[in-house]
């Protein structure tokens, strides 16, 4: 399952990126609840988000369950074509308007990642695509 291969990946370290805006971003991701889900925590500034992914069990599809600090609420699935490469659809609502989210993952080294936010609306407002090149420190 790409879902583990995710997880092993990503979780150890904290990975650290700036984006186009010129702000620091930085996630962590650790497994919880026996190895049944991840807990991914991101900041952006002085934004922060929490996700939660797992096989839920009523699908048995990949599931993203996030929150962040501006009140949205958003839901989405993960997928995986190939090794090394993870793709995400997620869409939700804030007191602003609708959010949705197409995004990619691709494993460029054991410590190195590129993340591409491909199509993005954020409290109704279409936002940029961008690359975005992650680094992990241990």
């Amino acid at each position: 399952m790409r879902f583990k291969e995710w997880g092993d990946y990503f979780i150890g370290g904290v990975w650290t990126t700036t984006n186009a805006r010129g702000k620091r971003e930085e996630i962590r991701c650790e497994w919880i609840l026996d190895k049944s889900f991840i807990r991914l925590t991101w900041k952006t500034g002085a934004e922060s988000r929490e996700e939660f992914h797992g096989i839920d069990p009523a699908t048995g599809q990949w599931t993203i369950w996030g929150f962040d600090s501006k009140g949205r609420v958003y839901k989405g699935v993960g997928v995986s074509a190939r090794a090394g490469e993870w793709s995400y659809r997620a869409s939700g609502q804030s007191k602003h308007g609708p959010m949705s989210i197409k995004h990619k993952d691709v494993k460029l080294a054991p410590d190195e990642d590129r993340y591409e936010i491909q199509e993005f609306i954020l409290d109704g407002k279409r936002q940029p695509p961008e690359v975005q090149l992650w680094k992990r420190t241990k």
